[in-house]
């Protein structure tokens, strides 16, 4: 079972006062000057926070976080993967043994000229069938981001790099070596792609409080 932890951050303080965080999240805070993307970026702290306490309960804070070369950050300390994301006023959390990607999106409108620059022609017929473009267009996105974020080179290379095969009436989606579960709840896609896994975990939303 693959836990999300998930919360809303509308009522987060913008600055990190005494809170044990990483060092790694106090530099990215530093170059946030907009007080939501600020809440985001200290929730998905929060909710990592959380989630190693629940698994390692005797872990000590502030961790250490590191970078790949290709930007994706991971735990030196720890053997367990980890991907953060937030859309609008939530953020998220995974915890896994096997590399992942988490992607979160709040419903978007369908765009028909980013589809066609983002998707492939396999996914745009698949797309263009479905009765809610709107749905189907977040939900497809949302499962490219957390793929792209799970592979650890998402800001290297393009969406249309990679054809989900996904139906909007299955949380279960598929690629070439990759596994996805999709969850939609208070109108935000919950996107999860593990990588190297001939099925995937079920998966369970926690919404926490923060703070």
């Amino acid at each position: 079972m693959l836990s999300i932890y998930y919360a809303d951050i509308q009522e987060l303080p913008t600055e990190i006062g005494l809170l044990p965080i990483s060092d790694y999240r106090r530099e990215v805070l530093d170059k946030l000057r907009h007080p939501m993307k600020r809440r985001q970026s200290l929730g998905v702290e929060l909710l990592l926070m959380k989630a190693l306490r629940e698994k390692y309960p005797d872990i000590h804070f502030p961790i250490q976080i590191l970078k790949s070369e290709e930007g994706k950050p991971y735990l030196p300390d720890l053997p367990i993967h980890f991907s953060l994301s937030h859309s609008g006023v939530y953020s998220a959390c995974v915890l896994s043994e096997a590399p992942i990607g988490l992607d979160i999106q709040m419903n978007r409108v369908f765009q028909s000229s980013v589809s066609k620059r983002c998707f492939t022609p396999e996914e745009m017929d698949i797309l263009l069938k479905c009765p809610s473009k709107d749905y189907a267009f977040s939900m497809l996105w949302s499962l490219k981001e957390s793929y792209l974020k799970a592979t650890g080179i998402g800001l290297y290379k393009s969406m249309q790099s990679v054809s989900v095969e996904f139906d909007v009436s299955s949380p279960l989606a598929k690629c070439e070596g990759a596994r996805f579960n999709h969850t939609y709840k208070e109108e935000c896609h919950f996107s999860v792609c593990v990588m190297g896994c001939s099925e995937p975990d079920p998966v369970e939303l926690k919404k926490i409080k923060l703070l």
